[in-house]
């Protein structure tokens, strides 16, 4: 409560107010401040709650950008799992399609071999399948004990072998899936099979190679074999 006290007699003016006229302006100047005085405590209580709901507002903002922050880091892990899972699948994809062809792709150039036996006549029966021998006092023809057969012309000589190549258009081969494990049509009798362009003819995949340097060795690998 504030009391504003006045003198009872004024500077300016010899006329004296009479006491319940100065007390009543007293009264009145004093009520006008105390209810100015409750307006601006009651704009301060009203800006204190205001300040107080903008703070909580504030508050619950940044705690929603600190959710949401967590939420993006969140999502973006996920995300990152899950290309590297795709990356990791694709991988293990190629890898097996590398290992089903034996690293070979369409339009690679492949190499192959062809053998060839060369035969001579027997030297025995001259070619002819059947020698004469004597039995019990006759002459009788009989198969030749050297080739073995009534043919003759059939003694293994020895085998050349050729280097051919191609560009590979297609390549064929099943794949099956079984108790967690691939498995290819090859490994259930039947190899996966190679077509070349402008060629007829196919060729086994296991029987390929990649460089001529490495169907040279394998001839001369087959050539050891043939002399054992």
């Amino acid at each position: 409560m504030i009391k504003i006290n006045y003198y009872d007699r004024c500077e300016f003016c010899e006329e004296e107010f009479k006491d319940e006229q100065a007390e009543e302006i007293r009264k009145l100047l004093t009520d006008m401040a105390n209810e100015k005085v409750k307006e601006i405590i009651s704009d301060y209580e009203t800006w204190k709650d205001i300040h107080r709901k903008q703070r909580e507002s504030i508050r619950k903002l940044r705690k929603k950008i600190s959710e949401l922050e967590i939420e993006k880091e969140t999502e973006i892990r996920k995300l990152n799992e899950e290309i590297e899972k795709v990356k990791s699948n694709q991988k293990n994809k190629d890898e097996l399609k590398k290992e089903l062809v034996n690293g070979f792709e369409t339009g690679d150039k492949a190499y192959w071999i062809n053998k060839k036996t060369i035969y001579k006549k027997c030297d025995e029966c001259n070619g002819i399948g059947k020698v004469e021998m004597k039995y019990k006092g006759e002459i009788k023809k009989v198969d030749c004990p050297v080739c073995g057969n009534s043919y003759g012309n059939k003694i293994k000589d020895y085998c050349e072998y050729k280097i051919e190549s191609g560009y590979i258009n297609s390549i064929y081969f099943d794949v099956g899936y079984k108790k967690g494990e691939f498995f290819t049509v090859g490994d259930i009798g039947s190899d996966p099979r190679v077509y070349f362009r402008h060629k007829n003819d196919c060729q086994n995949l296991n029987k390929l190679y990649h460089t001529k340097e490495e169907a040279e060795k394998a001839i001369e690998k087959k050539k050891e074999e043939d002399n054992d």
